[in-house]
């Protein structure tokens, strides 16, 4: 990996205060050595933050609002997330939302696999995937353009996600934005990895796997054409940043943790329960859970018949509800206290079999004392140890093994859940991340200007 890279990565692990290095220079702006005007795309109202993606960029908006940046934030409200904006008004400076039909349409996805691009008041050339165009709709752009008119100049876009990256770009072409204003992509994942990993899933069909396949060919083309024109990115794992490194070297990268806030319950624990907790409308969360219920749960069951399951998520599809069995099986639904949630119960399972970035529900219960097992794509980016923070098995039998050994054996579990806190504690926390964050952003801003 180039030595540039990596030296981006050691500047960000370590505990960065606001503006240190910073304060008092002069980079053509007075704004520098005060608070930067930030204006961040969202894909989506993230109120309730209940999945990784949500608890991300609101922790993101709260920090940056909270230290004193003026935030002014435009989302897309889709259907499968609609919220009302207002929700949103106490964490930021101004909120923008407009409502569009983001939902898959088969006959439109199957007739962009042939051709996939954005809408021309884009002026974006570079072909794209429909997992990504259905995102992009010209009156978002249009009351992003109303935003900078009005709300501008600003400092910094932050674009969350690769599905509102489409809008940088377009800001960049139309010539909306100010040539020495930065745009900078927060990637949550490798997109493309994602449709990767789902592709070479054999419990699927060929057509679907043939389908997931030019999903994660055409999305690749994008993002890799996305670090062509971006000022910058900033991932939320050192194994992301390096991979997107890898394409492009001369991309200024920078990896980023998500936090936590630790939490130590006092609940009694049921004795030898499982819980799983996620999204249930993120497809390899439904994904991973389907391989457990059919090549780990058997065996569980086996070698530990009094062992009891309980699943929370929300948008629980019907698959999934048909899971419970009133007895060993107990679906729960949407719940409102994750933690309480996770408190109740002895072992956690994440049994994901595709997915990328960092999974933020891992980081959640390691920091709120749980014991976990989960598989090496389940806690890739994260400095854990199978053993020692918590266990990690791909094989369905070996994952049966460590669930039974971690409910069965309280002293290997009480361990690991001291452990796996110790290890996230510090760089993990929304503290140590909004700094670091608010360093990489005025870098960026320095660096353009």
């Amino acid at each position: 990996m180039p030595g540039r890279i990596l030296r981006h990565y050691e500047c960000v692990s370590q505990q960065i205060h606001p503006y240190k290095g910073f304060e008092g220079q002069n980079h053509g702006n007075a704004r520098m050595s005060a608070h930067l005007r930030i204006l961040v795309l969202l894909p989506r109202i993230p109120v309730p933050a209940r999945d990784g993606g949500a608890i991300v960029m609101l922790e993101t908006i709260r920090a940056l609002h909270a230290a004193g940046h003026h935030v002014d934030v435009c989302a897309v409200n889709t259907p499968k997330h609609n919220a009302d904006p207002s929700v949103m008004e106490q964490e930021c400076s101004s909120i923008n939302a407009v409502d569009i039909d983001t939902s898959i349409r088969p006959f439109r996805m199957l007739r962009e696999l042939l051709s996939s691009r954005f809408p021309d008041e884009f002026r974006i050339s570079a072909p794209s995937s429909y997992w990504l165009t259905r995102f992009a709709s010209v009156r978002v752009l249009e009351r992003i353009e109303h935003m900078i008119v009005g709300g501008g100049p600003y400092d910094v876009v932050l674009c969350e996600s690769l599905f509102t990256a489409c809008y940088g770009e377009a800001l960049r072409r139309r010539q909306s934005i100010d040539a020495a204003t930065p745009i900078v992509l927060h990637a949550h994942n490798v997109e493309a990895r994602i449709q990767d990993r789902l592709a070479k899933d054999p419990s699927r069909s060929a057509i679907e796997r043939a389908i997931r396949r030019r999903l994660a060919e055409q999305t690749r083309a994008y993002e890799n054409h996305v670090l062509t024109w971006c000022d910058g990115l900033i991932t939320l794992s050192p194994v992301d940043a390096g991979l997107f490194a890898v394409t492009s070297p001369s991309t200024q990268i920078y990896s980023n943790a998500p936090g936590v806030r630790e939490n130590i319950p006092d609940e009694t624990r049921e004795p030898m329960s499982l819980w799983f907790l996620g999204s249930l409308d993120w497809t390899p969360n439904v994904d991973g859970l389907r391989w457990f219920m059919r090549s780990v749960w058997p065996i569980v069951q086996r070698e530990a018949p009094e062992a009891t399951l309980h699943i929370a998520g929300r948008s629980t599809p019907a698959e999934v509800l048909a899971y419970d069995d009133g007895t060993r099986v107990l679906v729960h639904g949407e719940i409102e206290d994750p933690t309480l949630f996770r408190s109740r119960f002895e072992v956690g399972i994440v049994p994901l079999q595709s997915g990328s970035g960092v999974r933020i529900k891992i980081i959640e219960a390691l920091m709120d004392h749980s014991a976990i097992v989960t598989t090496a794509i389940g806690c890739e980016g994260l400095p854990l140890v199978d053993g020692v923070h918590a266990r990690i098995a791909d094989d369905a039998s070996a994952f049966a093994q460590a669930c039974v050994s971690l409910m069965r054996d309280t002293a290997q579990r009480e361990g690991m859940r001291t452990a796996g806190a110790d290890a996230l504690r510090g760089e993990y926390s929304w503290e140590a991340s909004a700094q670091r964050l608010d360093q990489i952003l005025r870098t960026f801003v320095a660096t353009r200007r």
